[in-house]
């Protein structure tokens, strides 16, 4: 949304309906922003590995992996996974 791109500030009866509707309060959005948003330069021959897409604190932790599969390599989390593929196939 415009708001998550900083492209817009919302009004504070706004930020209150927002956070209602996600039923939340307004100090913790405030609290779960990333002040310091940085920006990802990924060149083209950089572009394999893992790259983190959303900042600060949230209950989804969502990465993106690029590139050939390291099969040496195992990551273990009691969370639930989630796994979209854009190309190719996931044995």
């Amino acid at each position: 949304s415009q708001i998550e791109n900083e492209r817009a500030r919302p009004s504070a009866r706004s930020l209150d309906r927002v956070a209602e509707a996600l039923e939340t309060t307004t100090k913790k959005l405030h609290a779960a922003a990333d002040s310091a948003r940085a920006v990802d330069v990924v060149r083209g021959e950089e572009g394999e590995g893992v790259r983190r897409l959303v900042r600060g604190r949230h209950q989804l932790s969502a990465l993106e992996f690029s590139g050939e599969p390291d099969l040496g390599r195992e990551f273990q989390h009691r969370n639930d996974e989630l796994m979209y593929v854009v190309a190719g196939a996931v044995d």
